[in-house]
């Protein structure tokens, strides 16, 4: 559906990237890079997407799917 206020009229999407902490996450940063990388990927996949971070070495923890 359309939003329409007097600031803005249009719609909105959202695109999520999921990332789980790991053993192999030494940091935050680390974290936030990978679901970074999972961001972009659902972006790249369309409009109202998420993904999760997919390392070959985690299979198990690869998923995507559509919202709304």
């Amino acid at each position: 559906s359309t939003i329409d206020t007097p600031q803005f009229r249009g719609r909105v999407t959202i695109s999520i990237g999921v990332a789980v902490r790991g053993r192999e996450h030494a940091s935050p940063k680390e974290l936030l890079r990978d679901a970074d990388e999972a961001l972009y990927a659902a972006k790249d996949a369309g409009r109202n997407t998420y993904r999760f971070y997919r390392d070959e070495r985690r299979d198990d923890l690869a998923g995507a799917g559509r919202l709304g």
